[in-house]
């Protein structure tokens, strides 16, 4: 189903009777939607998703688990046009407690995606229902100004009791899955990032006149207090409106998105493919964090050993350096990283292919924008050039010290053959 398949009926509501009048700045209500947040975790170098599933096909089914594996044209949640190779794998798992969870009043809904990629990524997706769903966030509330999210914006945050439970999850996701996981490692670092879906809305006093992106801009300050999690929408400058609202983009006048750093706020009834796009955003944020950090770590590793010096400050050098390679094993690791490193960057940014559908390429341009992801590209490939040149170093340093063994052979050679006719007893006869 593509964008142009919609159905016709607006996602826009007729004011409430107590809607402002005119000349009174409109005040944008949700009727129905749904907060995602997304957490991202690292648990490998690779996960065979084949051997992932058969494991999962293995095991006696657990209570409210489902693993499935879907081409994506089969479901509006993974669009035809958002392709990935190979298709990530999906584990439907129960929702956690709300009596564990301090959420601002809106408790945790449906069940728990975990989804794996092949480059070893996990992404942990939890559903809060906000109104109109199966489980209102609050008793009898039929809609919900943006303001009324900002105590879920701030519980989430920095929310500690999600982490943990995502940790968990994962944590025993890769014990079940440890065949399929090469060199399982799960990294502290945790990307997490919140999507606010609203469905259905209005704003404004006249009824069927709503217009996402204009529902956005009447009520600016509102929305950038709820996606930077700011109590007071007033207290904010001008410029930091501005600067919450710059990543703007819309398909119609029934749907619009807003991307900021750590949130992002969509408007419209079918936009499940917008947060499969914005969900694989964060886990390529972590990736290429994380791999500038292994990068910078390789280099410091490298740098020390190659530097140590003695207790006089002199460079360490073999007596037997001309003969042996000193380096040889430091050029390997280097090598073998530097592999490494390259095909986990070019993994993660060819996993996903945005076919025929503009508007999903503008809002993950848009999403990487803010991300600042080609500013982690561009530190990574000068980190592998580094790596590379000093590579290259170690192997020419190597080979001038076999060409100052021959020299000194060659040398040697010749003395000897100067010498040896001024010993009869050594020239023969």
């Amino acid at each position: 189903m593509s964008r142009t398949d919609r159905p016709a009926t607006p996602a826009f509501e007729p004011s409430e009777p107590n809607a402002p009048g005119p000349g009174v700045a409109p005040h944008l209500r949700l009727h129905e939607g749904d907060c995602w947040a997304f957490f991202a975790f690292d648990a490998g170098y690779a996960i065979d998703l084949d051997e992932a599933q058969k494991l999962l096909a293995a095991e006696p089914p657990r209570a409210g688990e489902a693993a499935r594996r879907e081409e994506f044209a089969r479901t509006r949640r993974s669009p035809s046009y958002l392709q990935f190779r190979p298709v990530p794998l999906r584990i439907d798992q129960p929702a956690p407690e709300a009596a564990g969870l301090d959420l601002g009043g809106f408790p945790p809904a449906g069940s728990v995606e975990c989804t794996l990629y092949d480059f070893g990524a996990v992404s942990v997706a939890y559903r809060i229902s906000l109104v109109g769903g199966a489980s209102p966030g609050r008793a009898g509330a039929s809609s919900l100004p943006l303001a009324g999210l900002v105590p879920l914006a701030q519980c989430l945050f920095d929310c500690s009791a999600l982490r943990d439970d995502a940790t968990r999850r994962v944590t025993q996701l890769m014990a079940r899955l440890a065949p399929a996981i090469d060199r399982a490692e799960l990294s502290p670092l945790v990307e997490d990032y919140t999507v606010y879906h609203a469905r259905r809305w209005s704003a404004g006093a006249e009824p069927g006149r709503g217009p996402a992106g204009d529902a956005i801009t009447a009520d600016r300050h509102a929305v950038a207090a709820l996606l930077l999690a700011e109590p007071g929408a007033e207290g904010l400058s001008a410029q930091t409106v501005e600067s919450a609202l710059s990543a703007r983009l819309s398909y119609s006048e029934s749907d619009a998105a807003v991307i900021d750093w750590n949130a992002a706020l969509i408007l419209g009834r079918d936009e499940e493919d917008s947060l499969a796009v914005l969900e694989f955003a964060n886990v390529q944020l972590l990736e290429m964090r994380l791999l500038d950090d292994r990068l910078d770590a390789v280099l410091d590793r490298s740098y020390s050993s190659l530097l140590r010096r003695d207790a006089r400050g002199r460079l360490a050098r073999s007596p037997f350096g001309l003969i042996f390679d000193p380096h040889r094993a430091e050029r390997r690791r280097l090598a073998a990283l530097q592999m490494e490193s390259a095909v986990l960057f070019e993994g993660v940014n060819n996993a996903v292919k945005l076919v025929g559908d503009q508007h999903l390429a503008r809002l993950y341009a848009a999403a990487a924008k803010r991300f600042h992801l080609a500013d982690w590209d561009r530190s990574i490939l000068r980190k592998l050039h580094t790596v590379e040149g000093l590579y290259q170093k170690l192997a020419d340093e190597q080979a001038t010290r076999r060409m100052e063994v021959l020299e000194w052979i060659i040398i040697v050679l010749i003395a000897v053959s100067i010498v040896v006719p001024f010993f009869p007893g050594l020239g023969g006869k």
